[in-house]
């Protein structure tokens, strides 16, 4: 970080500060109990912690938090945590990104493991997919921002999302239902039951329904895709063994059956009239006309389910803490993954994961030390089946592009319908074990001093093979490398292991009770691993189209290095007349070692660690009770996020990374009214403000998104007494246009496909409590 940036860094924490010591002095204002902000805790520590004062740069929502800003899934948290951005591609499942502070690995590879950790009511889900999908029936939210590898430990070198569910209570029945319909068919039932059996055990279900007609159509047949057909259902058993134990038992299921994701075209390159001659469909020339032909409905369906124990025994100066845990993910993707009218690719992809965890662990004091130790062991499998195929007009589109110097009847031959990668599988079986250790340490009653390890291996093995493939073009004489097309592979195994220590060390200064100040240092760690695609073995041992070299050579190149993060932080939080207000600042930088880069080059995936990445800048939020009768919150994020100047990196070298803004800005208003003595009226409403950014890999300026701003509402009312509670709400009010993902169209040189946002959505919803 340059001196300037830090003058000007450190000003603004200087400024942010400074009233609090005014503070102190103020008198409590009329009604200040009842303007008092409410308390989010925190699960960052793996201590149950006000998050005014714990040491680290997070955005915790209550659940009253997500209701006001109508966060209804896990994408919606980017418009209220102004560091967090979600991105996807051709496929949720396995096309999404988790980015915090402008850092994320790019999807659409299962060998990757994303920079951002999920962490789902204390399980630790292992890609970015498997997580994103409706929220329901949580009580808190957590983006936590830096490097978590002490406590978190997996593949968090950029950041860890935390999602908490609202678990079963044996003081009493209880329940709530919601009922929501909006535009494009926007139809979703949510709802949860909690029953005491009896003085010490309860159990909870809590269920989730949505449909929702597609906003991309396809004018040719009629049909709307990037629609909407989930359900999801979580069973909870809880109960107490005298006064010591606790034990909660889970059980969770979703399915999904939609279209996902279609992507009309951006940039209409040299091969577009090629495309609109063999199909006679003309294709438009604005993606945000949200309309994309496609010779097949882009189907993802999936189905996971879960189950966790979690129990907990207090030896009194000692509290044990366990999560055991087993999951299975499994998702067909069917798609025409060229996205274009002509059938030209057809792939379909069924994959399989299954990860097993067990994590403990044991925290306690002693005079001023609060100490905490634990371990962390699991055991992953990752199963895929791959066809990618020729349609019916392969070989005249080829023939077109050409000129016609490849004639029908050849191509014909080349490039028959059915032929290609007619099927191969791709696997991989991990092994991770930790050992952790963090610990605060009072060393006055105003200075507090954490330091924290944590031991991580890893081991995976794993690679491709049955290779099918039946594509003629590969060995045919004279044909340039662009058109051997859907090549054979040779099988391949890897194996990868490693050791790394993680840590942590930050020192926190409390001069009074509503003010703290702090610094950090963190290193965090990603994984090596295996790429897990047909082009995998594409590197120094592919000179004219054939794969030739040793196995051990083939093995490995298939292998991408660790990535590594040292990351800095100076911050202050700060809670102002009579915690009416809270102001967070952080000053942070970070640097990526190895950083690894996923690279689509027209038909497959290659992985590398060409170079480093930088991540440094300010991040500032606030929350205010202006009155008993207006909340206020204002975030801002300003990251700059580059490229070093690495000679392995090209063109990416010293510039912005994908889908990265230099500012976010988030804020929200909310006011309410009491209409009679039991009924009170309110309004919400939030904007998120980004600047332009690439979406991108190759940073392609015609993959630049503009700045825009999404604008989000509600409107209603509800009664306490009664327990019910009715609104009208909207989303992108502005009905802004925004490319989430651009790529280059797969086999048209010079056309980019794009994953388009969400236009204008709005609806009702009614909600009754129990």
């Amino acid at each position: 970080m340059t001196i300037r940036k830090m003058a000007i860094s450190a000003s603004i924490l200087s400024l942010l500060s400074a009233p609090t010591v005014m503070a102190q002095e103020a008198a409590p204002a009329e009604g200040g109990e009842e303007l008092t902000l409410n308390r989010v805790v925190t699960s960052a520590t793996r201590r149950d912690e006000d998050v005014q004062d714990v040491a680290i740069a997070v955005t915790a929502l209550s659940a009253d938090d997500m209701v006001r800003q109508n966060v209804v899934n896990t994408t919606d948290l980017q418009r209220v945590a102004p560091s967090l951005l979600f991105s996807t591609s051709n496929s949720e499942t396995g096309g999404s990104t988790i980015r915090i502070r402008g850092i994320g690995t790019t999807g659409n590879n299962s060998g990757l493991e994303g920079a951002v950790g999920v962490f789902i009511d204390g399980v630790y889900r292992s890609r970015a997919g498997l997580a994103l999908s409706n929220l329901y029936d949580v009580n808190r939210v957590e983006v936590l921002r830096g490097p978590q590898g002490t406590l978190f430990g997996k593949n968090t070198s950029a950041g860890a999302l935390v999602v908490g569910v609202a678990e079963p209570d044996a003081s009493g029945n209880s329940g709530f239902i919601d009922l929501t319909y909006g535009n494009f068919d926007n139809t979703r039932v949510t709802g949860a039951g909690n029953l005491a059996i009896s003085d010490v055990s309860a159990v909870r279900l809590s269920m989730d329904y949505q449909t929702r007609d597609g906003f991309i159509e396809d004018p040719v047949n009629g049909a709307a895709y990037n629609d909407r057909d989930r359900i999801q259902a979580r069973l909870q058993f809880a109960t107490e063994f005298g006064d010591n134990a606790t034990w909660r038992l889970v059980y969770d299921y979703a399915e999904k059956d939609e279209t996902c994701c279609a992507s009309p075209y951006r940039v209409l390159g040299p091969t577009a009239a090629a495309v609109q001659a063999i199909s006679g469909v003309t294709i438009p020339t604005d993606p945000f006309d949200r309309e994309n032909t496609l010779n097949r409905p882009p189907l993802e369906t999936t189905d996971d389910w879960g189950l966790a124990s979690h129990f907990d025994y207090d030896f009194g100066d000692i509290s044990l803490k366990t999560v055991l845990a087993t999951r299975e993910f499994n998702a067909t993707n069917n798609q025409d993954v060229d996205f274009g009218p002509a059938d030209i690719l057809n792939q379909v992809v069924d994959s399989t994961f299954e990860i097993t965890s067990l994590e403990a662990t044991l925290q306690g004091s002693m005079g001023r030390l609060d100490w905490l130790v634990g371990g962390f062991y699991a055991e992953e499998s990752i199963r895929n089946i791959n066809q990618t195929v020729m349609g019916t007009e392969t070989a005249a589109f080829v023939t077109a592009i050409t000129g016609g110097l490849i004639p029908i009847g050849t191509s014909n031959v080349l490039y028959a319908p059915g032929n290609g990668n007619v099927s191969n599988e791709f696997y991989q079986d991990s092994t991770t074990y930790s050992f952790f250790t963090h610990n605060v340490l009072g060393l006055t009653d105003t200075l507090d001093l954490t330091g924290g390890l944590r031991f991580n291996s890893e081991e995976k093995t794993g690679g491709g093979r049955d290779f099918v493939t039946l594509s003629p073009s590969c060995s045919a004489p004279g044909l340039p490398a662009s058109l051997r097309l859907l090549c054979p592979r040779p099988d391949y195994e890897s194996v990868v292991e490693e050791e790394e220590v993680t840590g942590t060390l930050s020192l926190a200064y409390k001069p009074s009770t509503d003010v703290m100040f702090y610094a950090s240092y963190s290193h965090g760690y990603k994984a090596g691993g295996i790429n897990l695609d047909r082009d995998a073995t594409i590197g120094p041992v592919l000179p004219n189209g054939t794969i030739t070299g040793t196995q051990a050579e083939i093995n490995a190149v298939a292998v991408f290095d660790p990535e590594f993060s040292d990351s800095y932080e100076i911050g202050v939080k700060s809670e102002l007349f009579d915690n009416r207000l809270q102001v967070n600042a952080t000053l942070f930088q970070a640097e990526f070692k190895d950083f690894q880069l996923n690279t689509f080059n027209g038909l497959g995936f290659t992985v590398s660690n060409p170079g480093d990445v930088t991540s440094e800048g300010v991040e500032l939020e606030s929350r205010w009770n202006a009155s008993d009768r207006i909340f206020l919150t204002f975030a801002t994020t300003y990251a700059d996020t580059k490229y070093g100047n690495d000679a392995a990196l090209g063109a990416l070298a010293e510039r912005q990374l994908t889908n990265a803004p230099l500012w976010t800005i988030n804020g929200s208003f909310n006011i309410e009214q009491p209409i009679t003595s039991t009924v009170t009226g309110f309004f919400n409403t939030n904007a998120s403000h980004r600047t332009k950014y690439s979406t991108g890999s190759d940073l392609n300026p015609l993959k630049n998104q503009d700045a825009f701003t999404y604008l989000n509402g509600r409107i209603g009312a509800y009664s306490d007494d009664a327990g019910w509670e009715i609104y009208a709400w909207a989303d992108n009010l502005l009905d802004e246009d925004v490319h989430n993902l651009s790529f280059n169209s797969v086999f048209q040189t010079g056309s980019i496909s794009t994953n388009v946002g969400n236009p204008r959505t709005y609806g009702i919803t009614l909600k009754k409590n129990f």
